[in-house]
This record gives structure tokens, sequence and C-alpha cells, in this order.
């Protein structure tokens, strides 16, 4: 019998205050049926949920009634995120594609990538932009108001086990020298990687759902497991594309950027100089140059790179980090250090297990190793035996560079 045509609020305790979890865990032949047998019963056969499929459960009573009816639409829900997810994938690694695409052609026409060094490098810069990616897809649905659910799990999971595989795979490679090269071949190297990224994820959900659909409604596989304590029995919030675009762009550029700047093997060192020349409190002058000086006479901060066991202090195209992309040499080495100070290793990367940063500021949003000329041993090294920075920092700082 029906007890009202007017729905109860659309809350998780709704949900349990109805007992729909064993309403449908003890469903007559739940451990047998489908979704389709079970929306047929219910007279809503046109109820059809999948990727590109909207199931939409309507009114109450016209026809689905009570419980059915919360069900239903938890799974409208549910399939609207699946959806949303699928979309927010591609739109994701579209703002990735233009991003290092801006960095490569502004940052790499004048590094040194033939060869096996271009190898090296193309699989290092793809790796850090599927990380980009698999951290912005999983952002997108946090902002359109999706929960990080079996389904972004499943497809988190599967993007940094591929950015894993090929940050091993890069590391691995011996790197000769050679001559000065365009990036071209980098940038092609990441499109290729980055649509084979997109195919993937997107089958990974659309994997998840049609086993959803197809499992027996009474299993944790099925309608049961991925409805249970009614987390989709709230009206999901949509987006539209430009807010989400306006508040990804610029944090999807830090982490880009960071990224690049360590695929340069790049390291920040404070106290190697002294603020003394002639930039903004004593820091370095030149356009090639990151360099940042909190007072004059006091040691200077510097975003250089590591070349063999010798340190290179300018960084092709420099300038444009700050007067481009508008990140200020003061920034990225103060979240830096922050970063390392605060979690005492190399590289730290909170944003792997569902948090995620809302701006460049944020923690270890830029993570570039920092290596203390100021301390004993490192200073000794360079000053006393007068090794190159790189090798001092690396022998006696542990720095991985």
């Amino acid at each position: 019998m029906t007890r009202s045509c007017d729905p109860l609020p659309l809350v998780p305790e709704t949900w349990d205050e109805l007992g729909l979890d064993d309403y449908l865990k003890n469903y007559p032949n739940g451990d047998k049926i489908h979704l389709a047998d079970y929306v047929g019963s219910k007279n809503a056969s046109n109820f059809v949920c999948g990727i590109g499929s909207i199931c939409d459960a309507g009114q109450m009573c016209y026809p689905v009634t009570d419980q059915d009816w919360y069900i239903l639409f938890a799974l409208q829900q549910w399939n609207s995120i699946s959806n949303m997810a699928f979309a927010a994938i591609g739109y994701a690694i579209n703002i990735v594609q233009a991003t290092v695409n801006s960095l490569i052609s502004t940052m790499f026409p004048a590094v040194d990538i033939s060869g096996a060094t271009h190898g090296k490098q193309s699989l290092a810069i793809s790796a850090t932009m599927m990380e980009v990616s698999g951290t912005l897809m999983m952002d997108v649905m946090m902002l359109m108001g999706a929960e990080t659910g079996p389904v972004g799990w499943v497809l988190n999971v599967l993007n940094f086990a591929m950015a894993g595989g090929m940050a091993i795979w890069a590391f691995k490679r011996k790197v000769p020298k050679g001559p000065i090269v365009e990036g071209f071949g980098v940038w092609t190297d990441v499109v290729f990687q980055l649509a084979a990224l997109e195919e993937n994820a997107q089958n990974v959900i659309s994997d998840a759902v049609k086993k959803v659909i197809n499992s027996p409604i009474s299993s944790d596989d099925g309608i049961y497991g991925v409805l249970k304590g009614g987390a989709f029995l709230n009206p999901t919030k949509m987006l539209v594309i430009p807010e989400v675009a306006d508040h990804l762009r610029k944090v999807t550029m830090a982490m880009s950027m960071n990224l690049v700047l360590r695929s340069m093997n790049s390291y920040i060192t404070i106290g190697a100089d002294v603020c003394t020349d002639k930039g903004e409190n004593g820091a370095w002058p030149q356009k090639d140059r990151l360099s940042y000086c909190p007072e004059h006479g006091g040691p200077m901060y510097n975003i250089i790179r590591a070349v063999g066991d010798k340190s290179v202090n300018a960084i092709p195209n420099a300038n444009v980090v700050n007067e481009i992309f508008e990140f200020s040499t003061k920034m990225i080495i103060e979240v830096s250090v922050n970063c390392q100070q605060k979690h005492n290793e190399f590289g730290h990367n909170p944003y792997t297990k569902g948090n995620f940063p809302k701006s460049e500021t944020d923690e270890c949003v830029f993570n570039v190793p920092v290596c203390d000329c100021r301390s004993g041993d490192i200073r000794s090294s360079i000053k006393d035996h007068k090794q190159h920075v790189t090798e001092a920092c690396r022998k006696h700082g542990g720095l991985p560079i």
C-alpha cells in the first residue's frame, strides 16, 4: 500500500529510516535478478541506466511508489555522477594538454633532449602529466558534487599505476650527451600517452557501471553495493564547465610547472650564494635565473639544475615562469621548502588519496627538492673541497637529482 506520494527529505537519513539497505539486501530473488528485471517489475521499463543514458525516476507514484522510488532516485543520481565522471576525463585531459603544450613550447626549446635523453625526458614528462590528469579528473568530480566512491577510486588507482610505471622506466634509462633540439617530440609523446590514458580511464568507468547494472541487485557488485548507506540519495550538484575551468586552470598549471621543473632535474639551494648581486634584495638579476632573496646580504635562494655532477644556474626561458605563468620564484621556493620541512622527505605528494589542492600555494603543490648549503658537510664540501653544489647536495644532502 502506498504511504504517500510526497517524498521524504532526500538525505541519507531517510534511506536509513526506511531500511532500504535491508530491503535491497533481502529483496525476493535479489541474488538472481538484475536491474532491468527489478525496474521492469515496477512498471518502469523505460528506466535505463548506463554511460550515455539518462535514467529518470520521475515523480513519486508515477508510476513507482514507496521504497522503490527512493532506490530509483538514488540510481538516477549515481548514473548522473558516473556520466559526469566519464565526461570529466576528457575535459580534464584537454586542460592538461593545453597546459603542457604551453609549458613545453616555452621551456623546452633550449634543453638537451636528443636521443635517449629525448626518450627519458618524454617518459618523465608523460608520467608527470598522467599524475596531474588523475588529480584533475578527481577534482572535477569533487567540484561537481560527486563522492570519491568505488568508480573514482578505481580510476585513480589506474592512473597512478600507469604514472608509476612510466616514471620507473624513465629513471632506468641512461642519458648520453647530445645536441640541443626542440620540444615537439616531447609534446607528441605526451599527446599519445594522454590519449591512451583517456581511453583506458573511460573504459574503467564504463566497465564499472556495466558491472553494477548486470550484477544481481542484492549483491555487493550490484545496486545494493553502490547505493548502501544512502550516499546517492542527495540531488547531484552540477557546475557548468566554465566555472570548473576557472577554478582548476591555475592550480593545474602550478602542478604541471612543478613537475616540469622536477623533470628538468631542478632543485633549490639555500645559502650557496649570498644576496649581494644586482637583483631585488641582492638576488641574481639575469632573466634565465630563478633567484630570490628575502633580504640584502642574507642567504640566497635559487632554483638551479643538476647536469651530471655539475650545477647549471641558468634555466632556459626562466623569465616566463613569472612573466607569463605568473608563478613567483619566492612562492615556488616557499611552498617547496615548507613541504620538505613538514614531511621530512623529498618530493612529498599528498594529493594521491582523495585530497586535492585548491590553489597554487596549497601544501606541496610545489615540491622541488631543497638543499640547505649552510649545513656542515654540504658547506664544507663546497667551500673546502671545491665540489660542485650538485655533487655536494647529492652526496651529503641525499637529494634525488
